[in-house]
């Protein structure tokens, strides 16, 4: 199967999911933002009338609240119907609160389920926190807090957060997380000639050496759990 029809299959299912029975092309269509319903009957058409490039691919996973390259993928227990629903990989929530302030909810995970999201699995997380998005800042559909549950990533304490996004590669001096040993491990970026470094700020932890392929993106900001907790709440 090649990556044409991993997409066509993995639309079909979209459409079939959320626009289930009679009127599907043209409920696809409406829903796309596309001028007529031949569009979707071309890119669904088994024969591959029309592949769906580059652009379609990006442009359903938006409309559809999906990770980048969802489409690119194969979900054999989805097609088959003993996975979780579509909706388990529908990332975020977004809303505009009471004092007009864009709201991003973002899943809460704990080490074991961050490193799984990182990799790219998706699943229903058992709760969310609430992120406010400035003007022109950029959070992706990827993004995620991190619970910190040990005293191990100083000056941070257990139960505080860090809001990560894995699509922002971390630039020297950003706080950034990294996989290391099989878990996620956050401090400062430091990029050097030969060698990268992930710091510590209490001076007592060594810094770690670190190579581009282990970093689980930026953070965006740390906060402490309490305030993050109030907030959401």
């Amino acid at each position: 199967m090649n990556i044409h029809q991993i997409r066509r299959k993995n639309l079909q299912h979209l459409a079939d999911s959320k626009f289930p029975g009679h009127g599907q092309q043209r409920k696809l269509a409406e829903f796309m933002g596309w001028s007529s319903p031949i569009r979707a009957s071309q890119l669904l058409n088994e024969k591959g009338i029309k592949n769906i490039g580059e652009t379609i691919a990006r442009l359903v996973e938006q409309k559809f609240s999906l990770p980048r390259d969802w489409l690119d993928h194969t979900h054999p227990d989805l097609w088959n119907g003993v996975a979780e629903s579509v909706s388990a990989y529908n990332i975020t929530t977004e809303f505009m609160n009471s004092a007009g302030i864009h709201i991003k909810a973002l899943p809460l995970l704990q080490d074991d389920e961050a490193v799984q999201w990182i990799s790219g699995k998706r699943f229903t997380p058992t709760s969310k926190l609430q992120f406010p998005t400035m003007p022109m800042m950029t959070v992706s559909e990827n993004a995620f807090v991190l619970e910190e549950t040990t005293s191990s990533m100083p000056p941070q304490q257990p139960g505080d957060f860090y809001y990560i996004d894995p699509l922002i590669t971390p630039e020297s001096g950003d706080w950034a997380a990294f996989i290391i040993d099989g878990r996620v491990v956050v401090g400062k970026y430091e990029k050097g000639r030969m060698r990268d470094r992930l710091e510590f700020t209490d001076g007592k932890e060594a810094a770690i050496e670190v190579t581009e392929y282990q970093h689980a993106g930026k953070v965006l900001t740390r906060v402490n759990g309490d305030f993050a907790r109030g907030v959401s709440g």
